[in-house]
């Protein structure tokens, strides 16, 4: 077999030229450089051995496509910098479990699309840089690899973050103790990952960060202070238990969506649940539901969440459309600052014997009480005028159509209720009826 043995012999130099190495062997052996071009070996396929004993920079594309049939030498103790896919759909990486004492730099995508890998350390690593064109792309940096355990305790990279582990199925655990910046889909569709811990993260802006990660049951964020991206936790159905007490403010939209197996829930300050924040949560449970200073609750907010079988709040002013629709399992509910409520709110609640409405609503729109068929008692104490209602209000609310449920309203209101058109169909009662009984 020949063995190539200079960079710059000028078969090699026409071999690389035509990406063809049949002409003047399959063996690569060059103990000179340390640095390559761009695209050094990008496409050649028809390699048996690679060997670049004293390589420390790895170049942009440096093995794109590349295939090496037998083994592949590259010293990865010395490895200081890796470019824009530099590994890109290549077999280069024979031992999937990489070390690398001496890497500080490297750029976006360098391992994107690497099955070969199954874990990567770099002690010393902190600088991503993104590549200028054309080596720029939208996947990350081990987007898609085989990667099943990660270490580079000194990361902190805006760059670094955006879909870094998307759809690192084998990834299992992650610990950035300095990792400050979210991103976009940072650990979407990792099925693996069971523990993660992000000391230092404090807010979450890029939407679906852990997004079907699927088997997440650990989560450790304790400087987290605000999320307001759209769908951070959606379908993490492992995730049982869930504290983030230093997050204030509204959360981003549908942020535990889907989260099937999720209990209890710990949100001592936020003051926003937005729609489709539980959206299907089905094991939430009401003891395990802390949400104090919440004011807002925004459409689906609670759809389909059916072990919950009490909902009371002293805070909340206003409720998007189907904020409980589905809860079928839902019993009795006390808003008692509740001024607005949106269309379809206790949809198909089927369960739901008692609701108390305390703020001065004006108006019940389409569907609110839709199939409450077991609706007995409703309670409006904060009115302070008849509002307005529509005729399908209580569609399937069969208590309160037949005349056995019971609406109570301030004693001053009880006429104006009885000879409104459509109010004076049900039974209505004053509210110091209700506390006598």
């Amino acid at each position: 077999m020949n063995t190539i043995d200079k960079y710059t012999d000028a078969a090699v130099m026409a071999a690389f030229l035509t990406r063809d190495f049949s002409g003047v062997g399959y063996e690569f052996v060059d103990d000179v450089i340390t640095t390559m071009k761009d695209y050094a070996f990008a496409g050649i396929t028809d390699l048996d051995t690679l060997s670049l004993p004293n390589i420390t920079v790895i170049s942009n594309c440096a093995f794109l496509g590349t295939q090496v049939e037998t083994s592949v030498n590259i010293p990865w103790n010395k490895i200081t910098q890796i470019g824009a896919y530099a590994f890109f759909q290549s077999n280069v990486i024979k031992n999937g479990a990489l070390t690398l004492p001496a890497l500080t730099s490297m750029c976006s995508c360098a391992f994107a699309g690497q099955s070969a890998l199954t874990s990567f350390s770099a002690p010393l690593w902190e600088n991503v840089y993104l590549g200028s064109a054309p080596f720029t792309d939208s996947r990350g940096m081990f987007e898609g690899s085989g990667l099943q355990s990660f270490s580079a305790p000194l990361i902190n990279s805006s760059t670094f973050s955006t879909r870094a582990f998307k759809d690192c199925t084998a990834l299992t655990s992650v610990y950035l103790p300095s990792q400050q910046y979210d991103g976009e889909r940072m650990f979407d569709g990792c099925t693996s990952l069971v523990t993660l811990s992000l000391p230092e993260l404090t807010t979450i802006t890029h939407q679906n960060m852990f997004a079907g990660c699927t088997a997440l049951e650990d989560l450790s964020l304790p400087k987290l202070t605000s999320i307001t991206a759209l769908y951070t936790f959606s379908g993490c159905t492992a995730l049982e238990d869930i504290s983030l007490p230093e997050v204030t403010g509204t959360l981003g939209t549908g942020t535990f969506s889907g989260c099937s197996g999720l209990k209890t829930v710990s949100l001592p300050k936020v003051t926003g649940i937005p729609s489709s924040c539980f959206n299907e949560c089905s094991a939430l449970t009401s003891a395990g539901l802390n949400i104090p200073l919440v004011t807002s609750l925004g459409g689906t907010a609670f759809y389909g969440c059916t072990s919950l079988t009490t909902f009371s709040s002293s805070t909340v002013v206003s409720t998007g459309s189907n904020c409980f629709s589905n809860c079928t399992n839902l019993e009795e509910v006390e808003l008692s600052a509740l001024a607005t409520i949106g269309a379809n709110t206790f949809a198909y609640c089927s369960s739901l014997k008692k609701v108390t409405l305390g703020g001065a609503i004006t108006a019940f729109g389409n569907y609110v009480f839709r199939s409450c068929a077991a609706l007995e008692t409703l309670i409006l104490s904060g009115v302070t005028a008849v509002p307005t209602i529509t005729s399908s209000t209580f569609t399937g609310a069969t208590k309160i159509l037949n005349g056995t449920g019971i609406i109570y309203v301030p004693d001053a209101l009880v006429s104006n209720f009885e000879a409104d058109t459509t109010w004076g169909q049900y039974t209505i009662k004053g509210t110091s009826e209700y506390e006598e009984e």
